[in-house]
């Protein structure tokens, strides 16, 4: 890394901010026909790491001489910096997007066999592992997860009964949403 080229650098860290931030967790259903992954929060322990590499990624971005580089590379550099400050500034909860734990467009498929039966039972579970490894995130993201959700819970009240774990469990998910949204 020493005989490294400021240019160089800017490219390592930005592979470096994207690594951090890298594929998460999932939560998988299985059916009899199918396998649906739906993305979990990171661990707390994983988020703690990840904001860890991201103020060391920082750090090392800061000691670049910004001048020294050509348009180019200070566009992308200032840039990299902008990302890296939201995420240091969003504390350990900034890289979880709470948006992506949305299951309308799971429940806008119409399935046969009892893989509408599985989901809706399965949700209950997939939401309480989110609220499980749940963070403060960004406040724009929760109330877009929030307002992504009422699809949800629209579509699950037209399916009756059978859904009362899932509603619950989804206006469970809006709550924290519409809680973080408030604290930030």
């Amino acid at each position: 890394m020493s005989c490294e080229s400021p240019e160089e650098k800017i490219s390592r860290l930005q592979s470096q901010t994207l690594a951090a931030l890298g594929v998460g967790d999932s939560f998988e259903i299985k059916t009899k026909s199918q396998t649906f992954k739906l993305a979990l929060p990171p661990a707390p322990e994983k988020a703690e790491q990840c904001a860890k590499q991201i103020l060391a990624i920082r750090q090392e971005a800061n000691m670049l001489d910004i001048e020294s580089l050509s348009a180019a590379d200070q566009q992308r550099l200032r840039g990299l910096n902008a990302i890296l400050v939201a995420l240091v500034q969003g504390g350990d909860g900034s890289a979880f997007d709470p948006t992506k734990c949305v299951v309308a467009d799971l429940l806008k498929d119409n399935f046969k066999d009892s893989t509408t039966k599985i989901l809706l039972e399965k949700i209950p579970e997939y939401y309480a592992e989110v609220e499980r490894r749940w963070q403060p995130p960004n406040k724009l993201r929760a109330q877009s997860a929030a307002q992504q959700s009422l699809q949800a819970l629209d579509m699950l009240h037209e399916m009756g009964a059978d859904a009362d774990q899932a509603k619950l469990a989804v206006k469970d998910f809006i709550g924290m949403c519409q809680s973080a949204a408030c604290l930030n």
